[in-house]
C-alpha cells in the first residue's frame, strides 16, 4: 500500500456552485484514489482522468467513491496501519462508549 500527496484537479460535472480547482498536498492510496477528510467525514474517490501535464482529476459526481465518518480526529490515525487494517481491526480498535 502506497501513501503519498499530490496535487489533484476537483471538479463537479452537475454543480455549478463548485469552481473546479487544484487542491495541493492531497492524501493518494495507492495511485489511484484521493482522501478527502472533512473533520469527521473521509470520502475515498478515485481519479476520474488526468490533465495534460499528468495532475489527477477527481470528478466528485462521477467518480466511484467510499464514505466514512469517524469518531476521533483525524490526527489520531495512523493512516498507514488504518489502510493495512482489517475492517474488523479497524472497528476493535476504534470502538469506545457513547456514554
Amino acid at each position: 500500500m502506497l501513501i503519498t500527496r499530490s496535487n489533484v484537479f476537483i471538479k463537479s460535472t452537475y454543480d455549478d456552485e463548485l469552481e473546479p480547482a487544484v487542491e495541493e498536498n492531497v492524501v493518494i492510496i495507492d495511485g489511484d484514489l484521493m482522501l478527502l477528510i472533512i473533520g469527521h467525514e473521509w470520502s475515498f474517490h478515485k481519479f476520474t482522468g488526468k490533465l495534460d501535464d499528468g495532475t489527477p482529476v477527481v470528478d466528485l459526481d462521477l467518480s466511484e467513491q467510499f464514505e466514512v465518518t469517524f469518531s476521533f480526529d483525524k490526527e489520531e490515525v495512523d493512516l498507514e496501519w488504518l489502510m493495512s487494517a482489517t475492517f474488523l481491526e479497524i472497528i476493535r480498535k476504534y470502538s469506545k462508549k457513547l456514554k
